[in-house]
């Protein structure tokens, strides 16, 4: 009997044994595998960019785990189309940020832009009296007459720099394309928007000499819109003290091209150095400044696939614009 029984009980456990490891693989190839297959699927984000498909599935059969599959790959699709229109709507916010804040800037030099241009009409205006009193008077002094038109002319075309200056910069450029452009270009475009305002405060306007033929590809207004900014904020930095100044420096460094801006400040202090680029953070006092243009020109910057920073080891404050040459460009596309 004992024998019996233990035989028994044996060849129950082997049976019981094999039908549960048999139950186990049916279980384990069948649902298991598919759970581990759409947790897989979740973790690495692959909803993004596909659907879920389950493998081994048995012909002609629909049950919970097809029900699950198909909920998922429905609740990806709401996530991908949620993603893409917050997406949308986060590029429109930048957009707006990026006009708020260059408009901003434009209201800072209204002032002096004005002023810019109300000097050279005056000039005009007191030239034409002159050239009126010349022809009113015998002998016609044509050469002194010829005088006042050259300076008239070279006024005019003073106007017709500010003017497009302020054309180039007010439009929005974030859809033009990189392409190659004199720094050359883009600083002289850019310096009659603030030297009236940099004038008027006796704030000198350096400009080291630079090879006129460095090009960088950039959007020309964005990075005009990066230089207002910064020299916005060099000047708001120098106005109150007693050494006023701001410098431009370009370095050719071979595989960067750096635009440097100095100002006489006494540099960033340390404990708003990590916060620097953020939106809306600002050392100014509140209604002077958005807090927006050093975020923004720094996310301009990375778009064109260089950088802007603060030069540590500057004693006063200085900002860097680094761009990548165009030759490493080339290099990268080849």
């Amino acid at each position: 009997i004992t024998r019996r029984t233990i035989v028994f009980f044996v060849t129950q456990g082997i049976k019981t044994f094999f039908v549960s490891f048999c139950i186990l693989f049916i279980f384990q190839y069948y649902v298991i595998s598919h759970l581990m297959e759409i947790m897989r699927y979740l973790e690495t984000e692959s909803y993004k960019g596909s659907r879920l498909v389950l493998k081994h599935r048995p012909k002609n059969s629909y049950n919970e785990i097809d029900t699950l599959a198909l909920k998922i790959n429905q609740m990806a699709k709401k996530v991908n189309l949620s993603e893409q229109d917050l997406h949308r709507k986060i590029d429109q916010q930048k957009a707006t940020a990026i006009n708020s804040a260059r408009l901003a800037s434009l209201g800072e030099m209204a002032g002096g832009i004005a002023h810019e241009i109300n000097n050279p009409m005056a000039i005009i205006i007191g030239n034409l009296n002159i050239i009126n009193r010349f022809l009113e008077k015998e002998p016609i002094q044509i050469s002194r007459i010829k005088k006042s038109l050259d300076t008239m002319d070279k006024t005019s075309q003073r106007i017709v720099s500010i003017v497009l200056s302020l054309k180039n910069y007010s439009r929005n450029g974030e859809a033009d394309p990189l392409q190659p452009e004199l720094i050359k270009d883009i600083i002289e475009e850019t310096l009659p928007l603030c030297e009236q305002r940099f004038s008027f405060k006796n704030v000198e306007m350096i400009v080291d000499n630079y090879n006129t033929d460095l090009a960088v590809n950039c959007r020309k207004t964005e990075v005009s819109q990066i230089l207002v900014n910064l020299l916005n904020n060099s000047f708001d930095a120098v106005e109150t003290l007693t050494n006023r100044w701001v410098r431009i420096q370009v370095l050719d460094l071979g595989d960067e091209i750096q635009i440097r801006l100095t100002d006489s400040g006494p540099g960033i202090p340390q404990e708003s150095l990590d916060k620097i680029f953020d939106p809306f953070f600002s050392t100014k006092e509140v209604g002077k400044g958005t807090g927006l243009g050093l975020s923004i020109s720094h996310n301009i910057m990375k778009a064109h696939g260089g950088s802007l920073s603060v030069d540590l080891e500057c004693e006063n404050t200085c900002f860097v614009l680094s761009f990548p040459s165009i030759a490493k460009n080339q290099a990268k596309q080849a």
